[in-house]
């Protein structure tokens, strides 16, 4: 800091020429570029002044100076707006330096192109970051630096696609970066990309390719050794095993078998402590709470989430604080501390939308700083907005048309329907025996097209995946089951397979399960056994309700508690759904005009049966059927 303030003293000083004030400018700059920083620096930036250092040295360098001595003078004041975390000036500025192509040396190239590609990233723009990224590596490169391999351009690529949750295309760039690998003797690193692929498969809901590409990452451990490619200590393999075989044990969470995914996350997490792996040692805690609550065991979910919890940073882990907040306020909930449950559920609410609403700022401001870079292009993007104006001018003309159209047609019929007023009874009848003869054609329907897709094109799509398999032909082998995952999903989706392989009450359980997994409400469920009390179209509409109701909760109610009862008393089949949700007034207008409604309507008609819904805004919704059984 002495040095810094006499560097100072001669910059401020009078008797310094303009060119000399340069020079000691570039020397206080080279003060600062020492990588990592100091921590005061990392906190508070660089002094404000020095944003007046940097912009003197560039007016200088402007006038007077060569184009290597202005990039220098950029790169001081790119350095001043990156620990100043000032994106919007450091993106301006970055790209003049990336499109001018003028850099002082290969490491301010490099430092620029990192940077910029890190904004991209973070802020949603992969298309912009994938045009930086080769020329970043390739400089990195020619610098020897280290993690600039031909296979970590693909890999950071792919890690940004999957962050974005963009699973696809992670896949695609992961596997480029396992071909790169091939001609390097690096197997730590080539498991570790083999267990993203497989993560990425995994949230494609397509688990036998995630296996697949799990278990070659272990085969691939076997000749790894950690410390010799700088992956930490010899240790380090075992606990990576342990990562990749939780990460298979979850493939099967659907199975129910949580004993054993518990033990696997358990050695995971004892390796993690071991390593000093914080993260990961989060993550666990977290896995162990999920499966804990999954179980049941609501108290040993929520011991271990408050130990996963005590770990967190201030002001960091967002991502892992929210999970870990999801699963401790549905453990609170089903321990009926409502009120600390509820509490936890809106803190959760209330982070989720900062961090929201922070990325949604950053990334408007990116947006505008990157419509001024290409600003060049606004006279093209101005034709076009002029012809999607004029576009939409003629569409309002043809929708003036159409609606004048069928207010023509309302008012005729309007004038048919008084002339028919003493036929209406028997139309509504017909429409409704319309309607249910429609609901039921459009399921057998789906059933011919599901069982057509499973028979047909899932027999084709495994006989060519096997003689792929037969002949070594990986990509095949894994593009068909690809494709045969796809098949298996479009087919489920038109017919539940569930209902005849589990029977309806275990059916209607899976159902909640899935969506307990994948939404933060609590779901208290019991049903009975209600199996042989109704034939499999009857069971099928009677499936395709609770669906209907259940789907309704979790997209418009922002419930935080659904509870659903089936109960076989008599006679009769009960079924009571109900939500703490924002419910809804004026049910009778929502029954007629919500489609949603009118079917699980109809679908109880079906079943002769009675429906009743009773809601009020603030107050939650409760849903009442009653179907008649022999």
């Amino acid at each position: 800091m002495n040095q810094t303030s006499s560097l100072e003293d001669k910059i401020n000083s009078p008797l310094v020429d303009a060119k000399e004030r340069f020079n000691l400018i570039m020397q206080l700059a080279k003060e600062f570029r020492p990588f990592p920083i100091s921590p005061e620096i990392e906190e508070n930036g660089m002094p404000e002044r020095f944003l007046s250092y940097a912009t003197d040295a560039i007016d200088w360098a402007l006038k007077n100076g060569t184009e290597s001595q202005l990039a220098s003078a950029r790169r001081f004041l790119i350095d001043y707006y990156c620990y100043a975390r000032d994106i919007e000036s450091f993106t301006t500025l970055a790209n003049e330096m990336v499109k001018s192509d003028n850099f002082a040396t290969l490491q301010d190239k490099h430092f620029v192109y990192l940077k910029l590609g890190e904004v991209y990233k973070d802020t949603g723009f992969i298309k912009r970051y994938i045009e930086l990224a080769p020329i970043q590596f390739e400089v990195g490169r020619k610098l020897k630096l280290k993690d600039s391999h031909a296979h970590e351009e693909f890999n950071h690529i792919a890690l940004a696609y999957y962050n974005l949750k963009d699973y696809r295309e992670s896949i695609i760039y992961f596997k480029k970066s396992l071909k790169k690998l091939k001609d390097e003797e690096r197997p730590f690193a080539a498991a570790s990309i083999s267990n993203n692929i497989g993560l990425s498969f995994s949230k494609c809901q397509n688990k036998d390719s995630a296996k697949v590409y799990f278990n070659n990452a272990l085969k691939i451990l076997e000749n790894a050794n950690a410390t010799k490619e700088g992956f930490g200590t010899r240790s380090y393999k075992d606990h990576f095993k342990n990562v990749i075989k939780t990460n298979i044990s979850l493939l099967d969470i659907h199975t129910k078998q949580y004993d054993q995914i518990i033990r696997d996350v358990q050695a995971e997490l004892r390796t993690a402590i071991e390593q000093r792996e914080r993260t990961t040692e989060i993550q666990a805690y977290n896995k162990l709470g999920r499966l804990f609550y999954l179980k049941k065991e609501y108290s040993n979910a929520l011991k271990n989430l408050n130990l996963g919890e005590s770990k967190f940073l201030m002001g960091s882990d967002n991502q892992l604080r929210l999970e870990n907040w999801k699963w401790k306020s549905k453990c609170l909930l089903a321990l009926g501390y409502i009120d600390e449950g509820e509490s936890l559920s809106e803190q959760r609410e209330k982070l989720e939308d900062s961090i929201a609403s922070t990325k949604i700022k950053q990334t408007a401001r990116i947006a505008s700083v990157l419509y001024e870079v290409d600003k060049k292009n606004s006279q093209l993007e101005a034709q076009n907005m002029s012809i999607q104006l004029l576009n939409s001018k003629n569409r309002n003309k043809n929708l003036i048309l159409v609606f004048g159209s069928i207010g023509l047609i309302g008012l005729f019929s309007f004038v048919v329907l008084i002339r028919s007023r003493n036929s209406a009874i028997q139309k509504q009848q017909m429409n409704e025996d319309y309607s249910r003869k429609l609901i039921q054609a459009q399921e057998e329907e789906k059933t011919r097209l599901a069982r057509d897709l499973h028979d047909s094109v899932g027999q084709q799509l495994t006989l060519i995946k096997r003689k792929a398999s037969n002949n070594n032909f990986d990509d095949l082998t894994i593009l068909a089951q690809e494709v045969l995952e796809e098949v298996r999903t479009i087919s489920k989706g038109l017919y539940p397979a569930n209902l005849k392989q589990l029977g309806l009450s275990e059916s209607i359980e899976q159902l909640l399960y899935d969506l307990d997994e994948e939404n933060d409400a609590f779901f208290s469920v019991e049903v009975d056994n209600i199996n042989g009390y109704l034939n499999e179209e009857e069971s099928l509409n009677f499936y395709r309700f609770i669906q209907e109701a259940i789907n309704n909760v979790v997209k418009h109610s922002n419930a935080k508690t659904v509870i659903l009862n089936i109960s076989v008393n008599n006679d009769k089949i009960k079924v009571l759904i109900k939500d703490n949700g924002k419910g809804f007034g004026n049910v009778n207008y929502k029954l007629k005009n919500s489609l949603g409604l009118k079917t699980m309507a109809e679908r109880i008609a079906i079943l002769k049966g009675t429906f009743q819904i009773n809601s009020r805004p603030g107050a939650g919704t409760l849903i009442k059927a009653k179907i008649p059984i022999l």
